[in-house]
C-alpha cells in the first residue's frame, strides 16, 4: 500500500488504502457496510435480528426474479 490513512469515528473506523503501482490496471472498490438499526429492545423484532427473512414480494430494480 502507498497510501493508508484511518479515520475515526463515534462508532467503528473508516479505513482508507490505495495502490497505484500497476498503469491501466483495473479499478477495485470495496465496500462495508456498518448496519445502523439497534439490537435493543430485542423483543420488539418480529424475526430475529442476524436471520435475513424475506417478508412479503420484494422488487429490485434491475434484479432477475428467482
Amino acid at each position: 500500500m502507498q497510501k493508508v490513512q484511518l479515520f475515526p469515528t463515534a462508532q467503528s473506523p473508516i479505513v482508507y488504502g490505495e495502490y497505484l503501482e500497476v498503469p491501466g490496471a483495473p479499478t477495485v472498490l470495496v465496500y462495508g457496510h456498518y448496519d445502523v438499526q439497534p439490537v435493543d429492545p430485542i423483543e420488539l423484532w418480529k424475526t430475529g435480528p442476524f436471520e435475513p427473512t424475506v417478508i412479503g414480494e420484494t422488487s429490485l430494480p434491475g434484479a432477475p426474479r428467482i
